[in-house]
């Protein structure tokens, strides 16, 4: 089943509640919005000229001009008058791309070696997706593994940790957290037998 939650932007999953994902159809279909976002926002940068600086025009903050055969992107709002190089800040399209380029960087699947089994988790722009098979049994209040910097949570949850329930219908509901530190916790006693654990969330 796929997950019934979406974020507002790119109508990406999210696992909530009682959600069992549907991984093949949830992951593909995520990862196809995401790489034809970013095409479609490295075309247009690539493809639109800045119009030349016109005294007469007023730009917002980040409106880009041409003046000298230069490209400037605007730090403030600017009013009509005189090119005044104290309101804007010299670019090229090549920059302008790398700081796309950062704000969706993919750090590909990584792994945290763990007692039990690796847990895998990646990060996308500021979003990370973490996944923790396991079979094995995990008392409450173990620290299964660590998350690096980078890779945590930006505004946990109540009270302090993004809460994730497995996704296999068991008949008792397991839990780990991830707090602000990076720790990942068991909640709750996990039995043996396969749980599955998946969440996004968004990193510091």
């Amino acid at each position: 089943m796929s997950t019934a939650a979406k974020t507002p932007n790119y109508n990406l999953s999210q696992v909530a509640g009682s959600d069992i994902p549907d991984w093949i159809t949830d992951y593909t279909s995520d990862m196809s919005k995401i790489d034809a976002a970013l095409k479609e926002n490295a075309d247009d940068i690539a493809t639109v000229r800045p119009d030349e600086f016109s005294e007469e025009s007023t730009y917002a903050a980040g409106d880009y001009c041409i003046k000298d055969n230069v490209i400037y992107k605007a730090k403030t709002a600017v009013e009509a008058g005189a090119f005044d190089i104290s309101d804007w800040t010299a670019t090229t399209i090549f920059d302008e791309l790398s700081g796309l380029n950062q704000k969706m960087s993919d750090s590909g699947w990584l792994i945290i070696p763990t007692d039990y089994q690796p847990i895998r988790y990646r990060k996308i722009g500021k979003w990370v997706e973490l996944i923790f098979w396991n079979d094995k049994s995990i008392p409450q209040g173990t620290t299964i593994g660590t998350l690096p910097g980078g890779f945590r949570p930006s505004i946990p949850g109540y009270p302090n940790a993004i809460y994730i329930q497995d996704s296999f219908p068991h008949s008792e509901s397991a839990f780990i957290s991830v707090d602000a530190s990076g720790n990942i916790l068991a909640e709750s006693d996990i039995s043996s037998g396969w749980s599955y654990f998946v969440a996004t969330y968004i990193a510091e």
